[in-house]
């Protein structure tokens, strides 16, 4: 493996800017909310196409 680049470009945000920054921090808030909520939106579908197919027996 080649040298770590530790230049400014390179480096990552630290939990302490990332928390200066309240936009990146409401972001971070709503796309968490949004997979969560399309993720349950799924499973329920999910499980009401396996209740259907066990009811109609398909």
């Amino acid at each position: 493996m080649g040298p770590v680049d530790t230049s400014h470009s390179a480096k990552l945000m630290s939990d302490k800017e990332i928390n200066n920054r309240s936009d990146l921090k409401n972001f971070s808030k709503v796309f968490f909310k949004e997979c969560l909520s399309s993720g349950k939106s799924e499973y329920e579908n999910h499980l009401s196409e396996k209740e259907h197919a066990l009811r109609y027996n398909y």
